[in-house]
């Protein structure tokens, strides 16, 4: 359904063009569900925003992105507002901001549903009290409440209502659990895992957290410095974390077992100032010359691939 190949991102920046995307591929079917996962800055977002065609001003965008061959970043803007809500819905990481304090929440979910299907406003509102339902806000929640009289958690399923109005074939969902404490986040999960299973519709899930991605996807993308530095099934990657940037996000995570996190020195790499060969090598404790030298390809055995000079063994 969705073919991302090569995507590659530029922005404008201090009179040069810096790319922020360098080779991003992957696909994603119905059904089917794929996490992007890394630190702030490792490109997530940046690649949800092309598939959106939300890039901001200036953006110079190269490779394919197709949506049942459809191609996308040749699509005009009024193509792109017929996909988009349509095709393809959004959830974005903040609630608050994704929506509009001064109209009701009953009102907002039903808005894409005049625009894409001209319902009548009795038709949209009415299907729009039903689709609060489905996200566990029926009966408790009036449609007629405005955000700021919701919870995080409570803002959050109203996005995803939204999001789900029109039976989109692709949900994007770009850290819908960010804002949220631990047991919101795992609702907030397990209603996106289930209304996905149920539409059948394809997921794509940003995050910076492997525990999610474990949880609710079966594929797993890990990005770091605007590239894809490990990818496969998810409990391929997980059992191998052939990449030490992977088996470093793992270190980094609040263990259930009380184990301290072991931060990740350093930071992401500026895209003005990336270092030539791996992008990971200054903060890489396996670092050896050839790895500042020239960029790792991504490769490896069957579907779990990584972009690796000197990967990790899975003990």
């Amino acid at each position: 359904m969705l073919e991302v190949e090569d995507l590659t991102v530029a922005l404008p920046a201090r009179g040069q063009l810096v790319p922020v995307l360098s080779g991003v591929s992957f696909a994603l079917d119905r059904h089917d569900s794929v996490g992007l996962v890394g630190e702030s800055g490792s490109g997530k977002s940046m690649t949800a925003l092309a598939i959106m065609g939300l890039l901001p001003p200036g953006a110079r965008v190269a490779g394919r992105i197709a949506l049942d061959g459809q191609d996308l970043l040749a699509a005009s803007e009024a193509d792109m507002c017929a996909i988009r809500g349509r095709r393809i819905g959004m959830v974005f990481q903040e609630p608050m901001t994704a929506l509009n304090p001064l109209q009701s929440i009953g009102a907002q979910v039903a808005e894409p549903l005049r625009v894409h299907f001209r319902l009548s406003r009795a038709e949209s509102d009415a299907k729009a009290a039903r689709l609060l339902e489905r996200v566990g806000l029926g009966g408790k929640i009036s449609p007629h409440r405005y955000p700021h009289q919701l919870s995080g958690g409570q803002r959050q399923r109203v996005v995803i209502a939204a999001a789900l109005a029109c039976g989109p074939d692709l949900l994007v969902a770009d850290e819908p659990t960010t804002a949220l404490d631990v047991t919101v986040q795992a609702q907030v999960l397990a209603l996106l895992a289930d209304l996905a299973a149920e539409s059948g519709m394809g997921l794509l899930l940003i995050t910076h957290d492997l525990g999610v991605v474990s949880q609710t996807v079966a594929r797993v993308l890990v990005m770091y410095a605007g590239r894809v530095v490990e990818r496969g099934p998810t409990q391929a990657v997980f059992d191998a974390m052939a990449h030490p940037y992977t088996r470093a996000l793992f270190a980094a995570r609040p263990s259930e077992a009380g184990e301290r996190p072991v931060a990740i020195p350093g930071q992401v790499p500026d895209p003005l100032h990336r270092p030539p060969g791996c992008a990971f090598a200054p903060r890489c404790r396996r670092v050896q010359p050839d790895c500042r030298q020239k960029v790792p390809p991504l490769e490896g055995r069957g579907l779990h691939l990584s972009a690796c000079f000197h990967p990790e063994v899975a003990p």
